[in-house]
């Protein structure tokens, strides 16, 4: 799993790569919802804010902030 993670470059795609597969499965056997792509949908946007609220703060730490 780590190997498919780390292709992936991030938990953002890696997520991404889960519910497309997930949502072509469906796709096909004739069971994809507008319920099921608004929770998608709904899921993958906070995981991208998530993410890129960690890569904004990530590199500040408490004491650079008070150095100008």
């Amino acid at each position: 799993m780590r190997k498919l993670y780390n292709f992936a470059g991030g938990r953002s795609t890696f997520f991404a790569l889960i519910f497309t597969a997930a949502g072509i499965g469906l796709a096909f056997r004739g069971e994809l919802s507008g319920s099921f792509v608004a929770l998608v949908g709904s899921i993958q946007s906070l995981i991208v804010a998530h993410s890129a609220k960690e890569d904004y703060f990530g590199g500040k730490k408490p004491d650079d902030c008070d150095k100008k």
